[in-house]
C-alpha cells in the first residue's frame, strides 16, 4: 500500500524524526555539498529558529570566519537578513514560506516540501 499524498502548502511535522536525521538524509543534495560538514552545521543552526551569523557558524564548525564567508558567498541558496545573518539555506527558511515545518516546538518554513 502506498503512502497517502501530502497536501501542498501544508505543515510537515518531524514526529519520529530528528532534524539531524532529516538533514543527514538530504545533505548530498544541497548546493555546497562539496563541504557537507559546513552545510549540515548551517542546517542544524537554522533549525534552532534564529538567524545564523558567520561567527556563530565558525564557532560550531571550528573554522575561520573569512573561510566561511567565502564559502557561503559561493552557495546560491543562502539568504541573509539586514544584519548579514543567514535566514535561509537550500529550502529551509526562518521567513514565512508556502510550507511550514514544526521541529521541536519551533515553526520553520520550507520553499518546497
Amino acid at each position: 500500500m502506498s503512502d497517502p499524498p501530502r497536501p501542498r502548502g501544508g505543515i510537515m511535522r518531524s514526529e519520529g524524526h530528528s532534524i539531524a536525521a532529516i538533514a543527514d538524509s538530504v545533505a548530498g543534495t544541497f548546493p555546497g555539498c562539496e563541504d557537507a560538514s559546513a552545510s549540515l552545521s548551517l542546517v542544524r543552526e537554522l533549525s534552532r529558529g534564529e538567524p545564523v551569523s558567520t561567527s556563530a557558524l565558525a564557532a560550531v564548525t571550528g573554522r575561520a570566519e573569512p573561510e566561511l564567508r567565502e564559502l557561503l558567498a559561493r552557495w546560491p541558496t543562502v539568504q541573509r537578513d539586514e544584519h548579514g545573518r543567514v535566514v535561509a539555506f537550500s529550502g529551509l527558511s526562518l521567513r514565512p514560506a508556502a510550507h511550514g515545518i514544526d521541529v521541536a516546538g519551533r515553526r520553520l518554513h520550507a520553499w518546497c516540501a
